[in-house]
């Protein structure tokens, strides 16, 4: 697993002369774009992946810099300056100011470039550590000043030769790195007369194969340094920020019988997807189906889990989908909008990714996994990768063509008047669940991998093991929910029981009965995840079920307070209450812990480190602390359970303490500015 990267370079020392000239007083960085400092949307960028300490190298005005950009910065980002006194150098001589600050891998960007939010997110998945990695835009006929770009040839995904003049070349240098620290030595060797610029050490890197090129894909990026640049920059922000929430409102799927009304998990492929496209931000639906009588029955069906999404079924002819029969159901005041089939499934991430799309795209997967070649094998082929189906078009793009609709999607790919949104370049990271998984799709499945594709959506469901009961938790609920997601019960109906069966086990701690109680708690240990599973497998996930969390916590102090309670009125334990205090204050002290490291660095002390996710492991959780009373109560001893269970407590807070008290010096430390 790579060590997450919490550190960026931003250079921004230079003086702008292009633009300055063009009357531009504003430095380059705080030019106003859509109401915002250029800048701003940068640090939207590096805060989406989890940057905690900026480094800005200024020069030039750097008190207006200083001025402007202090307020920008987000809560809980700490921001260094670093004044670079030889400015009007190369900006070789501007990142080599920040080699006393940075010893670890970093985010390197320049202060007047603007990039799509997800860039980062694919650069951040995608780079090796052991090299200089350059995020690179292949679409040449996209760069407005070709003849100003930085060039760059490719060769089996390494860089080989770089430059503004180079006559042989595949792919531009788009201005964001993730870089290592022995940039900085190369930096030193390149200098002449005490200057170089980045390129030149990039140069010299790329000559000893250590430069990695990440391609961006279909995503949008723009260094600003002239009149043409800005406005065309002011358009990109302007398309993305604004008609991306126009149009994810509504979308038109394509649904025909009997692909879309195959069931998988318990729900129709067509179910799966207007459900998924509520979650989407979605509101109405229109929906083009040769097969009107049988989809619009479907559609009619009562569904609580879609109830907020408009759905029109309108007929037309069988056959192959027409470019003219989506153009007849364009809605007037829409410019953009996303044509998806209901034949197939989709994870919620790629529909999402598409939605936020700027311009025209249509998803492909470049790099299909061996797992699911028997699933996708029919997809379409594309210059580009495999079509998966959803296309994001443009009314002008759509009404300048005729014909069949994927034919015409398939010849757009082919020749970039449609941009890929690539699944292979998605991040792998799924917050939600706390592990890495690859955003899925595939079309309806035969009845031979009907299994294998049910397997998916099953493991997709699955958080990140978090302790050693979950290792065995997790196949039992996975076995369950392959059963229960095949019937009408709820996840609301699953947490209900799952609470009954909690305060139960309270019940019976609290009046002696140890070994129910404790058989009922542990069961809740593999009940207690049903319901979430149940509804990301059905997508039936909902704000409500945000609730389940606030319940755990309750119960589970139940239980302790009902075991402590036992133990001091039966005379076992004199001092139960006493270890029951001291218990749930570590707990207490745990959880601010926690909470103060994940508000300080964006993340988990679990993921700080090797040792953290040892611990984690067997630290004290509920589960572990549910088996060791268990134990105890097995070995007739669960007084000692008890006791056990809270010096495990105790020692986890006091074990995770030195992590957090580093982590909250970095910050502040990092949060003083440089004289």
């Amino acid at each position: 697993m790579k060590k997450p990267i919490s550190q960026a370079v931003i250079i921004m020392a230079g003086s702008g002369s292009r633009l300055r000239r063009s009357g531009e007083d504003s430095p380059k960085p705080l030019v106003d774009l859509a109401g915002r400092p250029l800048i701003s949307y940068t640090m939207d960028g590096l805060l989406r992946v989890g940057i905690k300490t900026i480094y800005a190298v200024i020069g030039f005005e750097s008190a207006r810099l200083r001025a402007g950009l202090t307020p920008l910065i987000p809560r809980g980002v700490a921001l260094q300056w670093i004044e670079n006194p030889n400015w009007q150098k190369q900006n070789g001589i501007t990142l080599l100011a920040a080699a006393p600050f940075v010893n670890r891998p970093f985010i390197l960007t320049m202060g007047d470039h603007i990039f799509e939010p997800r860039i980062f997110e694919v650069l951040i998945q995608r780079a090796d550590l052991n090299l200089l990695n350059v995020a690179v835009e292949r679409k040449l006929d996209a760069i407005l000043d070709l003849d100003d770009a930085m060039k760059i040839k490719t060769r089996g995904g390494h860089v080989v030769a770089v430059g503004k003049n180079l006559e042989d070349y595949d792919a531009i240098d788009t201005g964001l790195f993730v870089c290592v620290p022995e940039i900085f030595r190369y930096l030193d060797r390149a200098k002449r007369d005490e200057d170089c610029s980045l390129a030149d050490g990039v140069r010299l890197m790329a000559a000893d194969g250590k430069v990695h090129a990440v391609d961006i894909g279909g995503a949008w990026w723009q260094d600003v340094d002239s009149v043409a640049t800005l406005q065309h920059a002011r358009q990109l922000i302007a398309t993305y920020y604004g008609s991306s929430k126009k149009v994810a409102q509504e979308c038109i799927v394509l649904a025909d019988a009997p692909g879309a009304l195959i069931e998988l998990c318990g729900i129709s492929l067509l179910e799966r997807l207007l459900r998924s496209l509520q979650r989407c931000g979605f509101k109405r639906a229109v929906i083009l189906s040769s097969t009107r009588d049988v989809i619009a029955q479907e559609v009619a069906r009562p569904s609580w889990a879609r109830a907020d999404l408009e759905c029109e079924v309108h007929a037309r002819a069988s056959g192959p989908v027409m470019l003219e029969q989506i153009i007849d159901l364009w809605p007037n005041d829409t410019d953009l909008l996303m044509i998806v089939p209901a034949d197939s499934v989709f994870d919620l991430r790629l529909l999402r990714m598409l939605a936020s799309r700027f311009g025209p795209a249509a998803l492909v997967d470049s790099s299909v996994p061996d797992r699911f070649h028997s699933l996708v094998q029919l997809a379409p082929a594309t210059k580009r990768g495999k079509l998966c189906g959803p296309a994001f078009l443009q009314r002008d793009w759509a009404h300048s063509r005729t014909g069949l609709l994927q034919e015409a999607v398939c010849t757009g790919l082919d020749n970039q008047t449609l941009a890929a949104a690539d699944v292979a370049t998605e991040p792998l990271y799924y917050a939600p669940l706390n592990r890495e998984l690859r955003a899925y799709w595939f079309p309806a499945p035969s009845p031979a991998d009907a299994q294998l594709a049910k397997r998916i959506i099953l493991d997709s469901a699955q958080k990140g093991t978090l302790d050693l009961p979950a290792t065995v938790h997790a196949p039992i609920e996975t076995f369950l929910i392959s059963r229960l997601c095949e019937t009408p019960v709820t996840p609301h109906q699953l947490t209900i029981i799952t609470n009954v069966v909690a305060w139960s086990a309270t019940i019976l701690l609290a009046t002696g009965r140890l070994g129910w109680g404790l058989g009922l708690a542990v069961l809740v240990g593999v009940l207690d995840g049903l319901d979430g599973k149940q509804a990301r497998v059905k997508v039936e996930t909902s704000k409500r079920g945000k609730l389940e969390h606030w319940f755990d916590a309750i119960f589970e102090v139940s239980w302790w307070i009902a075991f402590a309670y036992y133990l001091q009125h039966s005379g076992r334990l004199p001092d139960a209450f006493r270890y029951l205090a001291l218990l749930l204050i570590a707990q207490g002290i745990d959880g601010m812990i926690k909470s103060g490291v994940r508000y300080v660095s964006g993340r988990s002390i679990e993921e700080l480190g090797t040792f953290e996710r040892t611990l984690h492991f067997v630290s004290g959780r509920r589960n572990v602390f549910v088996w060791l009373l268990t134990i105890g109560f097995l070995l007739g001893a669960p007084t000692r359970a008890f006791v056990f269970m809270t010096w495990l407590a105790l020692a986890t807070a006091i074990l995770h303490l030195p992590r957090a008290i580093a982590v909250f010096s970095r910050f502040r430390k990092a949060g003083r500015p440089q004289p």
